[in-house]
Order: structure tokens, then C-alpha cells, then sequence
């Protein structure tokens, strides 16, 4: 398992990665609509907050059962990023 360091930088990184998409698809597609758009980056950045401050998490939550905690944590950013990605792939139509 990567170190809480890692993860934090993984999920920067996908975010990050996520936003570009949205803003390119935003500039050179002209029928993309801008406040789908907005919402779209709105949600990405409190994707990355919410689950830069999960992997954090140091209480009993994540020491209880540590291993249970980052597995419901991968299987909640798959979905996360799942729902997302749909969302990208709606904003040109």
C-alpha cells in the first residue's frame, strides 16, 4: 500500500489532470455549455479536498481498521471518478 504521502499526491494528480480536460474541452469545443463546465471543476476540486483530507485522516476511523478504511476509501474514488467522468463525457452534448 502506498504511503498516505503518495495518495494525497495520486489524487492531486488525477484531479489536476480532470480539470485540464474540462477547461481544453471548454475552449475548443464551441458547443460546450460553460456552466456545466463550472459545476463540472467545481465538483473535481471538492473531490480533491474531500478525499486529500480522507487520507489524512490519522483518528480512530482510519487506525481501527486500517486496511477496510483504505479499501472503502479506493472503492469510493473509483466512483467518484466514474461519476465524474460521466459528466465530462455529458458536458458536449
Amino acid at each position: 500500500m502506498p504511503s498516505r504521502r503518495e495518495l494525497k499526491k495520486n489524487i492531486h494528480q488525477v484531479c489536476d489532470d480532470l480539470f485540464s480536460e474540462c477547461c481544453i474541452l471548454f475552449a475548443l469545443i464551441p458547443s460546450t455549455d460553460e456552466k456545466k463546465v463550472e459545476k463540472v471543476l467545481a465538483e473535481i476540486i471538492a473531490l480533491e479536498k474531500e478525499f486529500s483530507e480522507k487520507t489524512g485522516l490519522k483518528g480512530d476511523e482510519a487506525k481501527a481498521g486500517s486496511k477496510r478504511y483504505y479499501a472503502k476509501l479506493k472503492s469510493d474514488w473509483e466512483k467518484a471518478l466514474q461519476k465524474i467522468s460521466d459528466e465530462i463525457g455529458a458536458i458536449t452534448k
